[in-house]
């Protein structure tokens, strides 16, 4: 008694069998079912479990499963092939194609700032790394997400300067191939801008989903380079912040300076973190007091600049009476 729709799986094994052997992989029918056909694989005599193959007659679709694989070195390979991409096989850390440039994208959000990462690679031999945060408004609140599409961006910009006309896109969220390629829906300006860049361009892309966080070697440091673009973006917005709080309270500072007798000229910020003041008895020349703000100093008066030390003890209970009252 035949199965459901036993016909057409054998013959969808089958082709596919035909794809496994350009590739030396051995392929083998061991198990029908209804809706389903078991191939078992082999290379190099050695056993790597089985692939399900899974028809849909309603939607008159095949899906290829790899939950059954005992060895996983061959499982986003197989996936390619099965996708119509190019094969490309995991050992270790080891990554192999047949196109010659493969990259690596990834992004990354921390503390509200987003970073990308690219890695290019030419025949699996580093060429060039790419980093920085994102700036697009369009981007600022898609998380890391801002992030994945920037760095699939720069790395095909990348390809168009060294014109490179076909290349691995290796990358481990979902979405991006599938926005890319048409198979999600781009209902927000940022993916509907990603995908008309991606569609202008005269790269072949072959894409290959690799899964975060499991020791590949190139994505791990795609990640990091995303990671190193926000944190570099967050560390500007916190120094912005710091001299914005330097400048308010040094201006306040020398408004009650003034109301308590001195004269006193703001003479700026000074290395992105010291607010000077030049101070006056209303006669003599009393030095300059600087104010900080940093990370470790957080609104810290300095004396060291004040010629007049006698003055020091008060212009400290001002400082100290000042902080209390704002």
């Amino acid at each position: 008694m035949a199965y459901k729709c036993e016909k057409e799986l054998r013959l969808k094994a089958k082709e596919f069998i035909e794809k496994l052997k350009n590739e030396d992989i051995e392929g083998e029918i061991t198990q029908v079912r209804d809706y389903m056909v078991k191939v078992n694989i082999k290379k190099n005599d050695d056993q790597f479990g089985n692939l399900n193959i899974y028809y849909s007659p309603k939607k008159e679709k095949y899906t290829l499963k790899c939950h059954e694989l005992r060895n996983r070195q061959l499982e986003q390979g197989l996936i390619s092939l099965w996708e119509g991409r190019n094969f490309f096989c995991q050992e270790g850390n080891k990554e192999k194609s047949s196109v010659d440039y493969q990259i690596y994208v990834d992004g990354s959000y921390i503390e509200g700032k987003i970073g990308y990462g690219v890695v290019i690679l030419d025949d699996n031999k580093l060429v060039e790394e790419i980093s920085g945060e994102v700036t697009d408004p369009l981007a600022q609140h898609s998380r890391q997400v801002g992030g994945e599409l920037v760095a699939t961006q720069e790395g095909v910009k990348w390809c168009h300067k060294n014109r490179v006309e076909e290349v691995d896109i290796f990358y481990d969220m979902e979405n991006i191939k599938k926005w890319a390629t048409g198979e999600y829906k781009t209902n927000k300006a940022l993916t509907q801008n990603f995908k008309e860049f991606i569609n202008k361009s005269k790269v072949k892309i072959n894409w290959h989903k690799v899964k975060a966080h499991t020791g590949v070697k190139w994505n791990e440091r795609a990640d990091k380079l995303a990671k190193a673009g926000a944190i570099n973006g967050s560390n500007q917005n916190r120094e912005n912040n710091l001299i914005e709080e330097l400048e308010e309270i040094a201006n306040k500072f020398v408004d009650y300076l003034q109301r308590n007798g001195y004269t006193v000229e703001y003479k700026g910020i000074y290395n992105s973190n010291c607010a000077k003041l030049k101070l006056s008895d209303g006669i003599n020349f009393l030095g300059h007091l600087n104010i900080y703000n940093t990370n470790k100093l957080n609104l810290v008066p300095k004396y060291h600049e004040l010629k007049a030390k006698e003055y020091q003890s008060e212009l400290e209970e001002l400082w100290q009476e000042f902080l209390k009252r704002n």
